[in-house]
């Protein structure tokens, strides 16, 4: 397939490429600059050339594996007959640091986790330049430096942002109950019809024509998040592409002990412990997390550097901290300490205190944390109990 037999997307998309790696922008210059890349880069970049987005990892392993038998320029021809086309383009970044904010980003709500990528971020942004990056559905971009800047400039503002954000979802909720009761069924789904066409209209209109995926040539590639099987399956791609990688590592708790948790989470956290395999360096966040990641890998020669963070107390009252008291007014105290949200089995520990407080016994139950996610349930049952006296 000739250049000229190139749709003008891919070729935009090839001379994007080319423009940032200084090659010539004619196919036949494209195959000649590509000797300075490895055959897994080199998929990378036929995928975003032809397809506008990058290979899932069994398209990578699949391509990678052709390689061996191919010309590059025969593995280029096979491809483009079987490429969708996009409006994608492609932009060839060259960052030291690449720092994956996806859900941190993206979620109106903050959780321990997030808390931590928050401020490896503030931190490193004193330190050394990074990018920050976002999971787009198959592939990353580049956050603005505008978003980026107001992403770091002040915590305080999101946890209240969050906030609002919960009290007007349980406003939505409750209003949705109340249109259920009285409204007719039919009328209700066509209104709900008519609220979902609009917003994807609404979206379709924020679009700006096309986004910009990131190809990074170098660098080093930091995961601050639990990674999702969604997510996971394009990261060999991006791996690829820099030299080296690194994850921050959380408590194994949900494997440790799975009959605390919820079985979903269980699963999931047991998928990202797999995934932590493809980086080149591991930070837990304690040394006993460092301890249980490398039992859990089971195997040796993994990089594992514990990093133990720091933990600091806002003082901003209920914006930046939930607390709640529950019954018993005498000089017994349980205090618990900990974002409010399913990760931390709250409704564990409440329901051992209602049985206990049910047989005579006096305390106090404190639980001071940060308004996490999915606490709703959490936040009502506490209210009951406070009810209850």
């Amino acid at each position: 397939m000739p250049e000229s037999e190139l749709t003008s997307h891919q070729r935009r998309r090839l001379e994007a490429l080319c423009d940032g790696l200084n090659w010539d922008h004619s196919e036949e210059g494209f195959f000649s600059g590509s000797a300075q890349v490895s055959d897994q880069v080199f998929a990378v970049m036929s995928y975003a050339i032809l397809a506008g987005r990058y290979p899932d990892n069994d398209e990578l392993r699949e391509a990678n594996l052709r390689l061996l038998s191919l010309e590059r320029n025969q593995l280029f021809h096979m491809l483009a007959p079987i490429c969708e086309e996009s409006d994608s383009l492609v932009e060839i970044i060259k960052e030291p640091i690449l720092f994956d904010l996806t859900h941190t980003i993206g979620y109106g709500w903050l959780s321990g986790i997030q808390r931590v990528v928050r401020e490896v971020a503030k931190r490193l942004s004193v330190e050394e330049k990074f990018c920050g990056i976002v999971f787009v559905g198959d592939g990353f971009i580049k956050l603005s430096r505008a978003r980026l800047s107001g992403f770091l400039e002040n915590e305080k503002k999101f946890v209240k942002s969050s906030n609002r954000k919960l009290k007007v979802t349980r406003m939505r909720k409750a209003i949705r109950a109340f249109a259920r009761s009285w409204f007719p069924p039919a009328l209700l789904i066509a209104a709900l019809e008519m609220r979902s066409s609009l917003s994807s209209k609404r979206e379709k209109g924020k679009k700006d024509g096309s986004r910009c995926l990131i190809l990074p040539i170098g660098g080093r590639m930091i995961l601050g998040e639990l990674l999702d099987m969604k997510r996971a399956a394009f990261y060999d791609a991006i791996l690829a592409m820099v030299n080296q990688s690194g994850a921050i590592v959380y408590d194994m708790i949900p494997l440790t002990h799975p009959r605390f948790c919820d079985p979903n989470i269980v699963k999931n956290h047991a998928f990202y412990i797999e995934s932590l395999s493809k980086f080149n360096v591991l930070w837990p966040i304690s040394e006993t997390a460092g301890v249980e990641t490398v039992k859990l890998l089971a195997g040796e020669g993994f990089n594992v550097n514990p990093i133990c963070l720091p933990a600091t107390m806002s003082s901003d009252g209920d914006d930046a901290m939930g607390e709640k008291n529950l019954p018993g007014q005498n000089s017994k105290e349980l205090l618990y300490v900990s974002t409010l949200d399913p990760r931390k089995n709250h409704f564990r520990l409440l329901l051992a205190c209602e049985s206990l407080w049910s047989e005579g016994e006096s305390f106090t139950l404190r639980l001071i944390g940060g308004k996490g996610w999915r606490n709703e349930g959490l936040l009502r049952f506490v209210d009951e109990l406070k009810a209850k006296g």
